[in-house]
């Protein structure tokens, strides 16, 4: 499939949908089944997430993370993934635990 511009896929009754970027980057979301099924069917996705962090998101002339990164990544992985998971890639990723708060 040759993608050329944004694209957003998703199901008649909106239960799943998926944002695929021109960048070659996407977002799901969807029932907790529906992710299921896709984590069958891409193995690496999780690895696919630290990839992007570390490539789009990590600023390469200095390794470090810009302020809104800092800010708003915290809140969206809790939000995705809950508070374990996501405590867990923010650590791996070595962003400060004071910006996890949920709050």
């Amino acid at each position: 499939m040759s993608l050329s511009s944004e694209n957003v896929i998703y199901s008649p009754n909106g239960k799943w949908g998926i944002v695929i970027s021109h960048e070659w980057h996407g977002m799901l979301g969807g029932s907790v089944a529906f992710i299921e099924q896709i984590h069958q069917s891409i193995p690496n996705l999780e690895q696919q997430v630290y990839d992007f962090i570390e490539d789009r998101l990590r600023r390469h002339e200095n390794g470090k993370f810009g302020s809104t990164v800092v800010k708003t990544l915290p809140k969206m992985l809790m939000h995705v993934y809950g508070q374990t998971k996501a405590e867990k890639i923010l650590q791996d990723i070595g962003i400060n635990r004071k910006y996890w708060q949920t709050g």
